[in-house]
Parts: structure tokens; sequence; C-alpha cells
């Protein structure tokens, strides 16, 4: 089966939620109690022999720069020379917080409700005050304070110079510095390359198979070509040997930036 729609990504979801399910009569979702650090547990229904075509992803994005930039620019006139932003995936970051803003009058609504909320995306600077003590003196721990830091000083630019004064297509419950960090996250962790014109990309069907996270290994049963979701290309998951009835594989992704 190819997944091609929005529809066919919520059934994808519910099996998930669920834990029940088939994908393209050759794996099973393994139930979970809860979204899993390690990835997506999944079984195979049958046996099948290396090589064997497991799984496409659809084709098409969620959102690139230059649509980010449409975005902004139309809810704001001049947003995007206004010189505050430079870096793409902020442009991305904050379009998902404008579009996120809309409910459901976003026309990205149906994707951004595949979207993990601030406190089930499993992403360090997420993390409470008292969990990231758990990393001092280490260097993660100063690389994320570092990263807190800047950010919440972008952010002030951001909030005096733009947000505050546009309260009506900015509102503080949704635009906070809670919640920047939250959309930065999700396009770091979410975000490809795909051309120098068009150079970051969010795939929200990336937030039901996770991310890879530290420690974590991807499943030696399964590899990964093609593209992330742009220039037409997609994501296969093939069987790298042959697996047997039953057997559990877990797909954890790593971006390239992670």
């Amino acid at each position: 089966m190819t997944l091609a729609s929005v529809e066919d990504l919520q059934v994808c979801k519910d099996w998930l939620r669920k834990g029940s399910g088939t994908i393209n009569g050759v794996l099973n979702f393994v139930s979970l109690e809860k979204r899993s650090r390690r990835g997506v547990p999944i079984s195979a229904k049958k046996t099948v022999l290396e090589r064997t075509e497991l799984l496409v992803l659809p084709e098409g994005k969620f959102v690139g720069v230059t649509e980010a930039k449409r975005l902004l620019d139309e809810a704001y006139d001049g947003f995007c020379s206004c010189g505050l932003v430079e870096d793409p995936e902020t442009y991305v970051s904050l379009a998902v917080l404008l579009e996120r803003s809309k409910g459901s009058r976003s026309e990205f609504a149906p994707f951004l409700r595949l979207l993990p909320i601030e406190n089930e995306l499993d992403c360090v600077p997420m993390w409470s005050d008292k969990e990231l003590e758990m990393l001092h003196g280490s260097p993660s721990y100063t690389d994320v304070k570092t990263w807190l830091k800047d950010t919440e000083d972008e952010w002030k630019s951001l909030d005096e110079e733009i947000f505050q004064k546009k309260r009506d297509v900015f509102p503080s419950e949704h635009f906070s510095l809670r919640r920047y960090q939250w959309a930065l996250c999700i396009t770091s962790s979410r975000g490809f390359y795909a051309s120098q014109s068009e150079p970051a990309v969010l795939a929200p069907i990336l937030s039901f198979l996770s991310p890879s996270t530290p420690g974590s290994k991807p499943s030696t049963s399964l590899e990964m070509k093609g593209g992330m979701f742009f220039a037409k290309k997609k994501l296969v998951l093939t069987a790298k040997r042959d697996m047997e009835d039953g057997n559990v594989l877990t797909i954890s992704l790593k971006t390239p930036r992670t």
C-alpha cells in the first residue's frame, strides 16, 4: 500500500494508537502503551524474503521555506523583510506556529494534528529543569542550555518587534517562548534538505515514526532509500534480510542534522 492522502495518514496513526492493523499485508503494528522513545515497533505478519518492499511513504511535503515565507507575509505584510529572521528553519517553525494558531481553519490542520504537542515531544530542549539537571556536567547540558538562551533572545526580539504589535494575528496563547522552542524542535527533528531553493521541509508523517534518540539503534532488518517527501521521491522500507512470521522490528528515523 502506498499512503497518498491525509485519510491514509490518519488511518496509519489509528493503527499505531490502537495497536492493530496491517501494512501492505506484510507488517503489523505492535501495541504500544504510549509513544515509544525508540521508534515504532512492528512485527512481520508472514515470512518475507530479503529485498521485499515493505512500505512506501507518500510523496509531497507539509511546508518548505518558500511556502513558510508566503504564509508569514500574508499574515503580516513585510514579515520576511524585517531582518529579524535569517535561518530557513526558523521561517518554517514560525509558519507551523501560525498555522497551528488557526486551528481547523488552517489548510494544514489534518497534518498539524499528527504532530506531538509540547508535553508529548521527546526532545531534550523540551525537558523540565529537573530532567535537564540529570545531564549536568555533560557537553549536552552545556549545548542545550546555550540553545535555550539563544532561542529566548531570538524570541524576545520577534515578540517585541512583531508579535506584540499584531496580537489579532499572533495571539499570545499560541505565540510564546515555549511554543517557539517546540516548533524549532519539531522542524529540527522532522526537517530535511531538498535543494538550495527549498532548504527546509517538514514531514509530519515522521511524528509517529519517531526520530532516533541517543542510545537507540535503527533496526538491522530494515533499510531506507529514496528521498524524504520531496522532489517526487518516496521513502521506501525494504527488508535487508529474510524475516520470519512474528519477528519484531523497530523503525527508528535519524535525520541528517542529528
